[in-house]
């Protein structure tokens, strides 16, 4: 009799659990669109550099990923945090500061000594092949048209950049030497004086500088040079 009665009380009781459930989180009404793909990764973090405000506006109301990456507008404050290992890459506005292009590459160059890890990604307003060639040539790294459709861009940013794509095509150290040299106005010789090499190697390096760069002058790489060199490029 008491074993029926049990049953009996069970029964009614997971009626009324059936009718009324609880509210626990297991019953919350949750999207389709919210729950994670299996197997799905975390997205990984990557840092905005840019003194764009209105480009600044646009990603953080982008689809995620891209709304939640951290903006910065000092590239300095950027650099530290990347520094920090807290971030697997930057995308970084080329232009819109108050220093020269070139110098912008050179500490990026700097940081990448410190973490080789990085991907990056740098945005430009115009398509310029020299300079897109230059910049992944200095600094490993892709250039994105910011001009594009949003879609397009946010699927650049969130694609994969392997270093090894283009490791064979990354200018050395005594190469990035020679250049910055050259955006300052020194002739070949006073190179060589300064790097303390003779002068028949600066004039093979700079043969492989200009390959390269895909350029058939060096009257082109000087042009190119000098638009670097300027703060409004």
């Amino acid at each position: 009799m008491r074993v029926v009665l049990r049953r009996e009380r069970r029964r009614r009781n997971l009626r009324a659990l059936q009718s009324n459930p609880p509210p626990f989180p297991q019953n919350v009404l949750i999207e389709h669109s919210d729950l994670p793909e299996p197997g799905a990764r975390t997205p990984e973090l990557r840092v905005v550099v840019t003194g764009d405000r209105f480009l600044a506006e646009g990603i953080a109301q982008s689809p995620a990923p891209l709304c939640y990456y951290p903006i910065y507008g000092d590239p300095e404050e950027a650099f530290l945090a990347l520094e920090e290992g807290n971030s697997s890459g930057a995308i970084i506005d080329l232009e819109g500061w108050a220093i020269p292009v070139i110098d912008l590459l050179d500490r990026v160059r700097t940081l990448r000594l410190r973490r080789p890890d990085l991907q990056l990604a740098f945005l430009a307003s115009e398509e310029a092949s020299d300079i897109e060639t230059f910049v992944q040539a200095a600094c490993s790294a892709i250039v994105i048209n910011k001009r594009q459709k949003i879609r397009k861009i946010v699927g650049l940013m969130q694609s994969t950049f392997t270093r090894a794509e283009t490791q064979e095509r990354v200018l050395s150290q005594k190469q990035w030497k020679i250049l910055l040299l050259m955006a300052q106005g020194f002739s070949l010789r006073a190179i060589a004086r300064q790097l303390q090499l003779p002068y028949h190697r600066i004039i093979y390096s700079m043969g492989r500088i200009q390959t390269l760069l895909k350029l058939n002058c060096r009257q082109q790489l000087i042009r190119l040079l000098l638009k670097l060199s300027d703060k409004h490029c």
